[in-house]
């Protein structure tokens, strides 16, 4: 599935929609979001995230997390805060700040690993995760060092029009226009 393909269903998930899954999942019936994933269209048909996914949260502070591991959230004991861990289908996938609230609301739907009260970080947690020295390709804490990507939104506003964003290629905080497609990791806590 392409980027553009990518975008337009998640903007077709309004606020609307959200109240709806919202009473769906109150009636108990399984949510399943549509999948964001490769261009194989055996994957199309997969779903990106839904309430049947266990649960598995670690609290190791060394272990590497990857993609496939089945973690789905990493509590970093040095903040208390729970970090979404990506999965095959979500690490790559990029939105803009808008669409990033579509998704949140959509985690907190489904409860991913078990909980409702998914964010975006702001400026100064995402930063936490950061680390002075490069593991492999990543300024990253070494649990998220290889499920990780370049750079990720904030809920911190820049203005008007920019919100800050974290680059763990370079260890650097930017600004990025509101409209740019940038990576999501959402926290609680």
């Amino acid at each position: 599935m392409d980027t553009k393909a990518v975008l337009t269903k998640l903007l077709e998930l309004t606020e609307e929609n959200n109240k709806i899954l919202k009473e769906i999942q109150e009636h108990g019936i399984a949510i399943t979001l549509p999948s964001f994933g490769s261009d194989d269209e055996e994957d199309d048909e997969a779903p990106i995230l839904t309430r049947e996914v266990k649960p598995k949260i670690s609290k190791d502070a060394k272990t590497v997390i990857t993609k496939d591991s089945g973690v789905t959230a990493w509590v970093d004991i040095d903040t208390g805060l729970t970090w979404e861990v990506k999965s095959d289908t979500t690490k790559n996938l990029v939105m803009s700040q808008k669409e990033c609230h579509a998704y949140v609301d959509n985690l907190n739907v489904i409860e991913y690993s078990g909980f409702s009260d998914w964010r975006l970080p702001t400026l100064k947690e995402l930063k936490t995760i950061l680390t002075k020295e490069k593991s492999g390709f990543m300024y990253t804490k070494a649990p998220l060092s290889k499920n990780s990507n370049y750079g990720y939104w904030t809920a911190t506003k820049y203005d008007e029009n920019f919100y800050m964003t974290v680059n763990f290629n370079s260890g650097k905080e930017l600004k990025s226009e509101k409209n740019n497609l940038d990576y999501v990791r959402c926290v609680r806590g």
